[in-house]
């Protein structure tokens, strides 16, 4: 008889994934983990889900309707089964559509070949691609064979192995085939066995490579081909692909945390995560997979997640929870994106990632593990790169461009660079450093933004240095001073430790003259570097160095002739003029063009560390080759994810749209605007209304378990790198959910009639002991009236759901009055079992609609605790007879 099955099957699964670490502790559990898993494998209904989401979904690639049915199908699965919290989070995903392909042999006969093209790969013309095929077995043999690629279709026949020494073919062979002429790539599957079906995957292409297309082939025609070029046949194919990457697809990842009945699963004070992946990548219907290192099964994996939520566990193990995951990405990333998968926080000294994780697990382990300083920028940034440099301070840099009003991805850019120079303080405590704030305000103004006033005041002053540029708001000195005057406001509000530099300050002051000097001695290496990277129009009149106009002050954007290197003197033509000018480049007469700034810029200040947004990556990689030609060592760095507004749109500050900073602060306090930027950073993420109160909560949660941590598992807490070590001892012991509910169904206006509930819920809590509560109440209050009041539609009750209220009412009526939120919340689920068992998420989706006039809410045993239960029953009837209708 197993005990407490919903609990102990975490230690089953960690069993099977635990590594180097020590887990002694977790072995005494050995015996019973097995009896699980017996018990989960005996199950039929395992198989029978899983058959059901690949018969009906079928293929399921990011970004597709299949697969955003088969979520929303998951999400109420999950629901009927009594999981809590289960909950869609947006991810933006690269969207690649495969379209349709073919192969066709054309000599020695003619014959259709099977091919499946690879993820992210480009597509033929329509017409497609003809040429002769070129067999390889290696990578060397393209080399050696060089001059016989160029112009063909090269095929790798490379016998699979393994899958890490053979995957590389598929991965790199388009980018090593184009980079010997080649005008497609072709590789034989990967993998052990093929019964003609082609199997296919991720590609990358390089920088600075010709990009072509690529696909996969069976096997079996991989070796016909190699066997007709070793016979001296020439092999003659015709390829056509539709392949083509769209816009990113906003898609959604489901989360649970999975619960037994009223109670959580906790083990040891640990936080453990599960994950499976959702889509199939291949054009088959595909199946769900997880850990298929260790052995797994698809129905394996599910039947452990079945066990756990179908048994009615009553005891629990103290101190930690389990999560699943649904992941929605893999096969289809295409560029640089490299993470799919998303994990919540486990333990540092218990790390269980048991999830596949392909060549990602650095990013994982950076971005969600919870240590996301420590292990990102443990080796990236350490004493040891200070030392190396003869220097005894590290230098972290985060810039911006003042031409729009600064937004909140700018703030975010600064809180995350401050997170990461307090790790590294824990990893070399001795060392010292400084964060630089650098503000581009040198830089013209290329269009007049869409949120400022007095635009036609600034239309005057185009293509002029923002510093020159008058404030619209006619507070400033200029329209920059005034951007890093509020910029500066917001950071000092934070109370960030940090340096501000200007960039009209240091070239016109001459603390950037030799560097300047240097990159002119180096123009012909930044031109080299630089101009591959443009089109044809531009590369004829791209410079380095932009002349600031001595007569109209403009920035310059022409050609130049360096005239003489050692004083520091260039030539260009007056665009409007037509006249032979000469200046110097030194002292604020010129500034530098963005990437050969940006490495100049390093190379003055002597940059360690700076992040940037994926948008910049290739910015990164340019300004990196700069520095290293200016002799310089270009600093380490991290590329996060761009945040977007409501519409997926990426945050502009010309079009200021997104969240301001002040907005958030308007609704939410400043601890979970910085949640929320420390959280995720390569994973894309809308920046708008909706998501604050679930940051605020998220932060309320991280608070109250800090203390219970021990030093180790404190590291692993996102309030640990908000407070830096300083955490707070305690938040609020209601969540901000909950508050805004309340306020939705007492119709609040002041924080006074708030109190005078919270008072009722939690005796002995008031403003003095919880003033983070207190300062809650009153963002719950602007935070309902601006957006949730105006929203609120209440509907009518069904007679279905009428004789459920009804069950319900008696069920709460029969309750002490002081019966706390678990309690109500067994009756609450209790009744939906009898009445909605096939759909135990309409029902709770009923009550929020029917009593809140809203599609979703909080806990509902909790809200009626909070409210009180005899008020809640008071709703529950004035909702099944219709009576808030008008409200």
């Amino acid at each position: 008889m197993l005990r407490s099955i919903a609990s102990l099957i975490v230690f089953a699964i960690y069993l099977q994934a635990a590594s180097a670490q020590d887990t002694t502790w977790v072995r005494a559990y050995q015996a019973v983990a097995d009896e699980i898993i017996e018990h989960a494998l005996a199950d039929s209904s395992t198989f029978e889900r899983l058959a059901y989401l690949t018969d009906t979904f079928g293929p399921r690639f990011s970004g597709s309707e299949n697969l955003e049915q088969a979520i929303d199908w998951i999400v109420a699965e999950m629901q009927a089964d009594g999981l809590e919290n289960v909950r869609k989070e947006e991810v933006l995903v690269p969207h690649w559509v495969r379209g349709a392909e073919s192969l066709t042999l054309l000599s020695p006969r003619e014959a259709d070949m099977q091919i499946l093209g690879l993820g992210g790969s480009i597509g033929t013309p329509p017409e497609g691609i003809e040429g002769d095929v070129l067999v390889v077995n290696s990578f060397d043999e393209l080399r050696e064979r060089a001059a016989e690629a160029a112009g063909k279709i090269i095929l790798y026949n490379v016998a699979f192995t393994s899958y890490g020494p053979t995957v590389q073919y598929r991965t790199n062979g388009a980018a090593e085939a184009a980079k010997v002429g080649a005008i497609a790539s072709l590789v034989r599957s990967v993998g052990p066995s093929s019964l003609y079906t082609p199997h296919t995957g991720v590609m990358r292409y390089q920088d600075d490579v010709p990009q072509i297309p690529a696909a996969a082939v069976t096997i079996e025609d991989a070796m016909m081909m190699q066997r007709m070029q070793d016979r001296g046949q020439a092999v003659r194919v015709r390829l056509k692909m539709e392949a083509e990457k769209v816009d990113s697809a906003q898609v959604e990842e489901v989360n649970k945390l999975l619960k037994g009945l009223n109670a959580e699963i906790e083990i040891a004070n640990q936080e453990y995560a599960r994950g499976v992946y959702v889509p199939s990548e291949e054009n088959g219907h595909g199946t769900v997979f997880n850990i298929p290192e260790q052995g797994d099964t698809d129905e394996q994996m599910l039947g452990r997640e079945r066990s756990i939520t179908k048994e009615d566990s009553r005891e629990t193990v103290e101190g930690a929870m389990l999560r699943l995951h649904s992941f929605i990405k893999e096969r289809e990333r295409t560029g640089d994106t490299d993470t799919y998968a998303y994990t919540m926080a486990v333990s540092q000294r218990d790390h269980l990632m048991d999830m596949r994780v392909a060549n990602v697990k650095e990013d994982l382990a950076f971005a969600e593990v919870g240590r996301l300083q420590l292990l990102m920028f443990g080796e990236a940034i350490s004493a040891e790169r200070a030392e190396k440099l003869g220097r005894d301070e590290v230098i972290f840099e985060t810039g911006y461009g003042p031409s729009g009003l600064p937004h909140i991805g700018t703030f975010g850019e600064v809180a995350r660079t401050t997170m990461v120079r307090q790790a590294f303080h824990l990893l070399a405590p001795e060392k010292k450093s400084r964060l630089i704030c650098f503000s581009d305000d040198m830089d013209g103004l290329r269009k007049v933004p869409d949120n400022i006033p007095n635009g036609d005041l600034l239309a005057e002053h185009l293509d002029k240095p923002l510093t020159a540029v008058p404030d619209p708001f006619e507070k400033y000195d200029s329209f920059a001073h005034h951007n890093n005057a509020r910029l500066q406001a917001f950071l000092d509000s934070f109370g960030f430790d940090y340096e501000f530099i200007s960039a009209t300050a240091h070239y016109q002051s001459g603390a950037f003259d030799a560097t300047l000097l240097k990159v002119l001695e180096k123009y012909q290496a930044v031109l080299d570097i630089i101009l591959p990277s443009l089109g044809e129009e531009r590369r004829q009149t791209y410079s380095p160095f932009l002349p600031i106009c001595p007569t109209s002050g403009k920035v310059l954007m022409v050609a130049i002739e360096p005239v003489d290197m050692a004083a520091g003197t260039v030539r260009y033509k007056h665009p409007d003029s037509g006249a032979e000018m000469e200046t110097r480049v030194t002292g604020g007469a010129c500034k530098l063009q963005w990437k050969a700034d940006w490495a100049m810029r390093w190379a003055a200040l002597e940059v360690d560390y700076e992040m940037a947004g994926k948008d910049l990556s290739e910015s990164v990689k340019l300004s990196s080759r700069i520095t290293k030609a200016l002799g310089h060592t270009p600093p380490e760095g991290f590329s996060y994810e761009l945040f977007l507004d409501e519409n997926g749109e990426k945050i502009s500050k010309s079009k200021g749209n997104g969240l301001t900073i002040e907005e958030w602060l308007t609704y939410a306090p400043q601890e979970s605007l910085s949640l929320y930027m420390f959280q995720a950073p390569r994973k894309a993420k809308r920046l708008y209304f909706d998501v604050i109160p679930k940051a605020v909560d998220e932060y309320v949660t991280f608070v109250d378990k800090f203390a219970a941590m021990d030093e180790a598992q404190k590291l692993t807490n996102p309030a640990f790198h908000i407070h830096n070590g300083g955490v707070p001892q305690s938040a609020s012991p209601v969540s901000f959910a909950l508050l805004l509910n309340l306020v939705s169904a007492s119709n609040a206006e002041n924080k006074d009639v708030l109190w005078g509930f919270i008072d009722t819920y939690a005796p002995g809590t008031t403003a003095e002991t919880h003033p983070f509560l207190d300062r809650l109440t009153d963002y719950a209050l602007a935070y309902y009236r601006d957006f949730v009041a105006p929203n609120k539609t209440y509907r009518a009750a069904s007679e279905a759901e009428k004789t459920a209220l009804d069950d319900l009412l008696a069920r709460l009526e029969a309750l002490p009055h002081d019966a706390d939120g678990e309690t109500i919340q067994t009756e609450v689920y209790a009744t939906g079992m009898a009445h909605f068992e096939e759909n135990l998420r309409g029902w709770f989706q009923a009550l929020y609609e029917i009593l809140l006039g809203q599609s979703q809410g909080p806990r509902f045993g909790s809200f009626a605790a909070l409210y009180g239960l005899q008020k809640t029953c008071a709703l529950i009837a004035a909702g099944r007879d219709g009576k808030l209708l008008s409200a």
